[in-house]
């Protein structure tokens, strides 16, 4: 037995080769397959301005929601905090709580609607 010690030339092909088409070459060379291929970049360039369309669509539906939550969250907080100061100045008038009480109360009550905002507003 004596083995080949150099392999065939790649540009060499056995009969059998030259004659047999694969499957995938046929479907390859089929006209409706390369209509198909030539379509791919049309598709994807329709599916991304699609996904663009839709993207700007949502940023636009969130923002008007938000602007919405904003002008609400707003007034409540402030009616809140209206009301949580004007009891406690109304507690000092008739001296049921010291001024150094209504200071840290006021302190307290802005401070922290400054906070709520802040947070439920900020832009990520």
């Amino acid at each position: 037995m004596t083995i080949n010690p150099s392999p065939p030339d790649k540009n060499e092909q056995s009969p059998n080769a030259q004659n047999n088409n694969t499957t995938w070459d046929k479907l390859l060379e089929s006209p409706d397959i390369l209509k198909a291929i030539a379509q791919i970049p049309d598709l994807i360039r329709e599916n991304i301005q699609a996904k663009n369309n839709l993207a700007k669509t949502e940023i636009e539906a969130q923002a008007s929601v938000v602007k919405g939550t904003t002008k609400w969250t707003s007034i409540l907080i402030g009616i809140l905090a209206s009301l949580v100061i004007i009891g406690v100045c109304w507690l000092a008038y008739s001296d049921k709580i010291s001024s150094d009480a209504v200071s840290v109360v006021l302190g307290t009550v802005i401070g922290s609607s400054f906070t709520f905002i802040m947070r439920a507003f900020r832009k990520e």
